[in-house]
């Protein structure tokens, strides 16, 4: 009967509040390479989740770093994959527990980062000086790439003669022609060494051609002998020594062949041969990898240096070194490598390096990198009168000093330039604008001017101008796109292909970076709310965004990125170093500011990591108040410049300095209206606690972010179950004693006994949906022994005591913590001892079964490795009856929700029963220590 009600109770519990899912849709989040150090944030959609729901993962290798929820049913995984070697997939299992229930598997696509070589092969492997002709050199990338064979390139440089732009073959390979020079006078190897352009500092790889020259060969030989010189298979002479022992050749030499043998017949025409060396000159090769023209100056590069002996065999010699003594990294085949700043100063540049007294040089023009840019309009906000504004730009290097005499690009909408730009000489330059005829707000978007490199495009970076747009079927949002070569360069005049391959939103198909390497899209909202993702690519390079269609009249939302962390990292310089500003004309019936909402994007940080936080200020009536730019405030934390949209709404960066640790606290005021949010760092919150939503405060008076939720760690949690089955085995120590009080009687007046029993345990437990109330059951079998006295009387008991509650929990402070209350039955059974006839010459053994009331409570802690409850009751029955102890530990077992079982129980029972109407009372003394250690299921 117990365990019919508690099954059925547990299925009561589990219909009436769970529900399930449809399939867990996986979003756009454009290329996932997995190098083994580089965090991944991946996308997913899981229809009807709920705030009240708790997501994990269990991916089936790598690390999970967190699980978080990013906006309306959609949940983003923070992973690091272990390093892929090719394209493959990673198996994630997902589980959400609360009002939803959902198991599922997913699939996440991986792409390895760029490893290999390139092999560069010739049509011929040796060449004359003077004799003329053409060799074709063919390039054929070997070893994993992130990238499509479309989207690659390569750079190829002979150490002598030139070399014709490369052809791209069908079959993959690139070929070009090479020119050797008409002269030469030393034989040597020509290194043809290629790089791949879009990873140049990871994908290298040679080729050699030997170039042979006709010469005189001038050897010591016996006087007056008769002399032939073999080089390989080929004989050079007779030719007679002279007087004075010297003997000469017209030899072609080949820079592989360092030695002949010399065939010497003396007067005697005795023939003697020796192994002679051949005067090649320096025999050690060395050449750079090829880089582009132009370098960003203050990069950190790698350049790779390959050194080769005469006959090609890899330097095995002391290290190569620059000018300024750097010694290089041996990387093996003949490669080293060495690790260089290049400098702030533009201009020309050259480094030198030198391997066994021999050096070659590699020169480049080094240009402008990405600077840091901010911008400000003056006035924010015009009158209505009014019509005249100005744009100042800050421009700053990585160290944070002024950058003068640089151009920049205004692209201006519903305004007019008031002559040039101004280069103030402090590092900022100033623009005037007018608005245009009839026109009450203008958009100045602006962008610094970079030299390309010349290499192609490595990366895409898009994101749009807001997170999110109205689905009413017209509204719009700019959609930025950047083409990026491999050292971070925009690209210009890019070709792009555009879609939008979820969301009804639309976009032109196509469209092509400027000079600038930039592009500007326009993105039409749909009508059905949701996630939309905007898709960019251009010859296999790919990226992707997202963005949310919200409901008519529903506040903007913050959309926290999907991708990796480098490409997050170029998105979010990128967004800042391209501002657009927005100016416009004051309402006159616009109030004072008297609220406003405060969201960031991520709902955590990292040292050192940038915080984008957007403030939208209101008035009294929920208007957006266009003039009320904010004051915020940091701790501890860095506030970048403040961008008025010209919408209510201010943009601003806000990071916490390297090396320092959070919580970050941002403060909003304008006017009378505050704000704050409380940022954890990733590292401090884990896996098992990430904030559910982007940070959001609002109210004229402030508030604080949501409270987290969610995650999990890499292998089967132990907590955040909502359902767990136990049976275990072990063993129960029973200590009985008896006594009886009253007339004389049937019973016994005192009997005890001792036993250590085997034990088996079943127990049940669930805490559906959100809710604090659950239920329990557990029961216990146990059989033991007992021998009346010296006598043959034995007895084989049974006994079976179990409870069934329900459970009330709220949840402490400390993270994972619950104090909980029960209330319920407990079954209660002990053996009574009397007599079988009235003489009392025979005993009797019979069973008293003891129901009852059980009231208790206690204390559970739930981590993603350990659930851990202890629990204090007592047996009413009327009268308090048993006192009970209970431990119990549930441990991860295996991936699928397994998990293994420890339990201590104590109970204490100290019973009062009537027997006989003669007026006998038993008092039943007895303890029950019960290990055991089994197994279960958690769902």
């Amino acid at each position: 009967m117990l365990i019919r009600l508690l099954l059925s109770l547990l299925v009561l519990f589990t219909l009436s509040t769970s529900a399930f899912a449809g399939t867990i849709e996986l979003l756009p989040a454009g290329p996932l390479v997995a190098d083994g150090q580089t965090t991944l944030r991946v996308a997913m959609r899981i229809p009807g989740l709920t705030d009240a729901d708790k997501v994990r993962a269990r991916p089936e290798s790598g690390e999970l770093i967190a699980v978080s929820v990013a906006g309306p049913e959609l949940v983003i995984l923070h992973i690091k994959p272990v390093a892929a070697t090719q394209a493959d997939t990673l198996t994630v299992t997902m589980s959400v527990r609360g009002v939803m229930k959902l198991d599922e598997d997913i699939e996440l696509p991986l792409l390895p980062p760029p490893s290999g070589e390139v092999v560069v092969s010739l049509s011929a492997e040796v060449m004359t000086y003077g004799a003329g002709g053409t060799a074709t050199v063919t390039l054929r990338p070997q070893g994993a790439h992130p990238l499509p064979q479309s989207a690659r390139s390569f750079l190829v440089t002979a150490s002598e003669g030139k070399v014709s732009a490369l052809t791209a073959a069908p079959d993959g390979s690139f070929t070009a022609t090479w020119t050797p020079p008409a002269k030469g006078t030393v034989p040597g190897l020509v290194l043809f060494t290629a790089t791949d352009a879009t990873s140049p500092d990871r994908v290298v790889g040679f080729g050699t051609m030997a170039m042979a020259v006709k010469t005189k060969q001038v050897i010591d030989a016996p006087a007056g002998s008769r002399n032939t010189l073999v080089i390989g298979d080929v004989p050079y002479g007779p030719a007679t020594a002279t007087a004075d022992g010297k003997v000469t050749f017209d030899a072609v030499l080949d820079p592989r062949k360092p030695t002949g043998t010399l065939q010497s017949v003396d007067a005697t025409a005795r023939r003697t041969d020796s192994i002679v060396d051949l005067k090649l000159g320096s025999p050690t090769r060395v050449a750079f990898a090829p880089l582009p023209p132009n370098l960003p100056a203050g990069a950190k590069l790698r350049l790779n240096l390959l050194v080769l002996q005469g006959d090609g065999r890899p330097w095995s010699g002391a290290a190569p070194t620059l000018q300024d003594g750097t010694a290089a990294r041996n990387e093996g085949k003949g490669w080293f490598s060495f690790d260089v700043t290049t400098p702030d100063t533009l201009g020309a540049w050259k480094v030198t390096a030198t391997a066994d007294g021999v050096s070659t040089s590699l020169s480049a023009t080094l240009v402008d990198p990405l600077p840091a840019l901010t911008a400000s309009v003056s006035p924010p906000v015009l009158k209505k009168d009014e019509t005249a504004f100005a744009v100042t730009v800050n421009l700053k290097d990585a160290q944070g000093r002024a950058l003068t005499g640089r151009k920049l690009n205004f692209v201006v909408v519903g305004a007019t330039a008031v002559g040039a730009a101004k280069d103030n000489g402090d590092g900022t330059t100033t623009a005037k604008f007018k608005l245009n005829k009839d026109v009450d707000a203008a958009q100045v978007r602006v962008s610094p001017i970079l030299t390309p490199t010349g290499l192609p495009p490595a990366r895409l970076v898009v994101w749009p101008r807001k997170d999110s747009v109205t689905a009413d079927g017209s509204a719009t949002v700019e959609v930025f796109v950047v083409a990026l070569d491999a050292f971070g360069i925009p690209v210009p005049n890019v070709a792009i292909n555009v879609s939008a391959p979820r969301g009804d939103g639309a976009l032109a198909p196509t469209a092509t970076t400027d000079k600038n390497g930039m592009a500007v899209l326009s993105y039409r909202a749909g009508s059905v709310p949701g996630a939309a993702a905007v898709r960019v690519e251009a010859k296999g390079v790919l990226a992707e965004t997202l963005l949310m269609q919200t409901s008519p009249g529903a506040a903007p939302l913050g959309l926290e990125p999907p991708g990796s962390d480098d490409a997050l990292a170029a998105r979010s310089t990128w967004r800042a170093a391209w501002p657009t500003l927005q100016v416009a004309k004051i309402g006159v019936d616009v109030g004072p500011p008297t609220a406003l909402t405060v969201a960031t994007v991520p709902s955590y940080t990292t040292p050192g990591a940038a915080i984008l936080v957007t403030v939208r200020v209101l008035d009294a009536q929920g208007k957006a108040v266009l003039d009320a730019t904010p004051v915020v405030t940091a701790s501890p934390g860095n506030v970048g410049a403040i961008t008025n949209n010209g919408d209510g709404t201010y943009n601003l960066p806000v990071m916490l300095p390297a090396g320092v640790d959070g919580p970050l606290n941002i403060t909003v005021v304008a006017g009378a209206a505050t704000g704050a949010v409380n940022l954890p760092t990733l590292g401090s919150i884990g896996a098992s606690s990430l904030a559910t939503t982007s940070g959001t405060s609002g109210g004229g008076g402030g508030g604080g972010g949501r409270a987290p939720k969610g995650g999990g760690g890499g292998g089967a949690p132990a907590g955040d179950v909502s359902f767990r089955l136990r049976a275990s085995a072990g063993a129960m120590g029973y200590l009985y004693n008896a006594t009886t009080k009253g007339v004389d009687g049937p019973l016994a007046s005192e009997a005890a006994f001792r036993a250590v029993t085997p034990l088996l345990v079943g127990s049940a437990e669930l805490w559906p949906g959100a809710s604090g109330i659950g239920v329990d059951g557990n029961i216990k079998l146990s059989v033991y022994r007992v021998q009346i006295g010296l006598s043959d009387e034995v007895y084989n008991r049974v006994t079976f005591p179990g409870h069934v509650a329900l459970r009330y929990r709220k949840p402490l402070e400390a993270p994972g913590t619950f104090w909980f209350v029960s209330g319920g039955a407990r079954l209660t059974e002990t053996v009574v001892f009397g007599y079988a006839n009235d003489d009392k010459t025979q005993s009797q053994l019979s069973r008293e079964l003891v129901p009852g009331g059980r009231i208790g409570g206690g204390v559970i802690k739930e981590t993603d490795r350990v659930y851990l409850r202890a629990e204090l009751a007592e047996t009413i029955t009327p009268w308090p009856s048993v006192t009970s102890v209970a431990l119990g530990l549930d441990a991860p077992l295996l991936p699928d929700g397994s998990l293994i079982h420890v339990g201590l129980d104590y109970d204490l029972n100290h019973m009062r029963l009537d027997e006989n109407d003669d007026g006998q009372l038993l008092r039943v003394r007895g303890q029950q220590i019960s290990l055991s250690v089994g197994v279960g299921q958690g769902l």
